[in-house]
């Protein structure tokens, strides 16, 4: 569902449905500026394959023009669960003074009172003890650290989240190409 001002709606998602091969995903991003823009003429139903700076060609008065200014702040962690076996962890955002608000996989197994031992790919010598305490409504699960220094450092580690359909491994030095220009605050 989504909220617009003081009205709701449900979105159809399915909507947004559609065959993609994939030789077409671009595994990494075009330069800034060349980006591309699909335009469907409503008219007649012909494609345009134009670039994104040529937009403003096709506003007109009374057109809404949505921007996305979240940056993508969550870090994707690798886990063990107490068993041994592998788990995933992607962070969205801190909560009091040394928890984390996250998705985790699998999700049925990390249930409040669950013990999970977290590491980025990159510093897999540096772990991270945390404990489910909560599940949340949404189907995330709450974390929670030794300390509020711990949780902390956590925000620099691990990787950004990127679609299942991009396979490439994102370099560290390269994470600030998937932020939107307009990026100003966390949230994404």
């Amino acid at each position: 569902m989504c909220l617009l001002g003081t009205y709701s709606f449900l979105m159809r998602t399915d909507f947004f449905d559609y065959e993609l091969p994939q030789e077409l995903i671009a595994q990494v991003p075009v330069p800034r500026g060349e980006s591309r823009l699909l335009v469907v003429n409503r008219a007649d139903g012909q494609l345009e394959h134009r670039v994104f700076n040529d937009i403003l060609g096709y506003l007109r008065s009374g057109d809404t023009l949505v921007l996305n200014n979240t940056r993508v702040t969550a870090r994707r962690l690798l886990a063990t669960r107490q068993d041994g076996r592998a788990a995933e962890v992607l962070l969205l955002r801190p909560i009091g003074e040394r928890s984390w608000e996250a998705l985790v996989k699998p999700g049925k197994a990390l249930k409040p009172g669950k013990r999970l031992t977290l590491f980025a790919r990159e510093r897999e010598d540096r772990r991270f003890e945390a404990i489910v305490v909560e599940s949340t409504q949404e189907g995330g699960r709450i974390l929670e650290f030794v300390d509020r220094p711990t949780r902390d450092e956590l925000a620099n580690l691990g990787e950004t989240p990127l679609p299942p359909y991009i396979t490439a491994v994102l370099p560290r030095d390269q994470e600030e190409r998937y932020q939107t220009v307009y990026g100003t605050t966390g949230g994404s």
